[in-house]
């Protein structure tokens, strides 16, 4: 909140921090009221967002209860909100099973974005790809080794960059940030480079 709150007053671009639901549910169930309105004025702002999924798990572990019940606090978060969560991200595992398709997409989840841990070997697919399963339902996965990734969307003037920090390091730094911002505008002179979250870039790409 606090890194958010500097760049917006220093006026040139803004930073949103998007975390699992599971984070944010928990950190607004045991905040002191203080602490808990000044983190649902960050979210109103958007600057601290979340996506449908709660934390990384383990897909081939859990049956279709325990997926249910993790995706429900997505849903409880978007009803206090106001919010539709259409975005959701699997960190630091090799992949998962198409079984995930199905559970996500009856909760209206449209995109997934799968970082590779560096020392996994990566599933021999495009780095952008609609997956569906046998009853026809699909969801559009971003797939790249490393964590996050910078991709030109096929066929548009769409370029999506997940940039994410290294394991319980936190927000990034206000001198990563510009870096971000400097490099991004280098290599897409054109381009107006926003900060936004999961749900945002779905809708971005569903079209």
């Amino acid at each position: 909140i606090r890194v958010a709150e500097e760049m917006r007053q220093a006026g040139q671009h803004r930073y949103v921090w998007t975390t699992g639901s599971w984070l944010l549910y928990e950190y607004l169930e045991q905040a002191s009221a203080e602490d808990r309105q000044r983190m649902e004025r960050a979210v109103a702002r958007g600057d601290i967002a979340w996506h449908a999924l709660p934390f990384t798990w383990q897909t081939e572990m859990m049956d279709e209860s325990m997926i249910a019940s993790s995706l429900a606090l997505s849903r409880s978060l978007d009803g206090r909100f106001g919010a539709k969560t259409t975005g959701a991200k699997m960190t630091d595992v090799p992949g998962h099973t198409r079984g995930l398709i199905a559970p996500l997409a009856a909760e209206g989840v449209t995109f997934l974005d799968i970082g590779v841990n560096g020392g996994s070997r990566v599933a021999e697919v495009p780095p952008l790809f609609v997956w569906k399963d046998p009853a026809g339902k699909t969801l559009v996965v971003m797939y790249h080794h490393q964590y996050g990734a910078v991709l030109r969307v096929p066929g548009s003037d769409l370029v999506l960059a997940i940039i994410v920090r290294n394991d319980n390091a936190g927000p990034h730094t206000l001198e990563e940030i510009a870096k971000f911002y400097s490099a991004m505008n280098q290599q897409y002179p054109n381009a107006k480079v926003k900060a936004t979250n999961l749900t945002e870039i779905a809708n971005a790409l569903e079209p």
